[in-house]
């Protein structure tokens, strides 16, 4: 079985109608935090499908996210990723930056970077909590029942509803404001199902 990776596991929330997605930042400059456990690789290392996190040398300050899949992981999307706090808990925003083409067998379901494509390109900012643990990190999203359980919340979200995914037009202030009032909430994000401590730069030969 496949591990699944945050990318395919916000490309499946994505199918399951939950992201929160916005074309503006959900952080502030003063807001961005760094944290070394988060570098390294994610993939799989058979099929060099999941994702790898690395220091962005051309967006100071932030992480570099590339989300791999297809044969020897050719397909992909990467992503200039920002890691901030909200009180106490731990978000990366997400902000597409360049892709492959698309991996997609006829007849089959659109692959993750397409599905991933779809959802950023606009381009969009997506945000996922994280939670590092003893047994390594953990991505959230909110998927279908969160997305609900946030409208039952605030109603006033129902006004960025598309379809079933919340596309909020919102400024960064009030993003942030959401974030501190239901991003601790495990009913908004819930608390991951799975912590994986990612290979290090010693154990793949690339550079973090």
């Amino acid at each position: 079985m496949k591990s699944t990776s945050i990318l395919l596991l916000l490309a499946a929330a994505f199918l399951l109608s939950g992201c929160l997605t916005s074309p503006n930042p959900f952080y502030t400059e003063a807001d961005i935090t760094h944290d070394d456990r988060l570098l390294g690789d994610y993939r799989d290392p058979k099929t060099q499908e999941g994702f790898m996190i690395r220091r962005d040398m051309d967006h100071q300050g932030r992480y570099m996210v590339r989300s791999n899949e297809g044969e020897h992981g050719q397909y992909w999307i990467t992503f200039i990723g920002t890691l901030f706090k909200v009180g106490d808990k731990t978000f990366l925003d997400l902000y597409p930056s360049s892709d492959s083409s698309f991996y997609q067998i006829g007849g089959t379901p659109p692959g993750s970077t397409e599905i991933l494509h779809g959802l950023v390109y606009q381009p969009l900012h997506l945000v996922a909590r994280v939670d590092f643990t003893d047994a390594g990190v953990g991505f959230s999203v909110p998927q279908r029942n969160q997305l609900g359980a946030l409208l039952q919340r605030d109603a006033s979200l129902r006004q960025f509803l598309r379809g079933e995914t919340l596309l909020l037009q919102m400024q960064t202030p009030e993003l942030r404001k959401l974030l501190e009032k239901h991003g601790a909430s495990d009913d908004v994000f819930p608390k991951p199902e799975k912590f994986q401590k990612p290979r290090t730069s010693k154990e793949t030969g690339l550079q973090e």
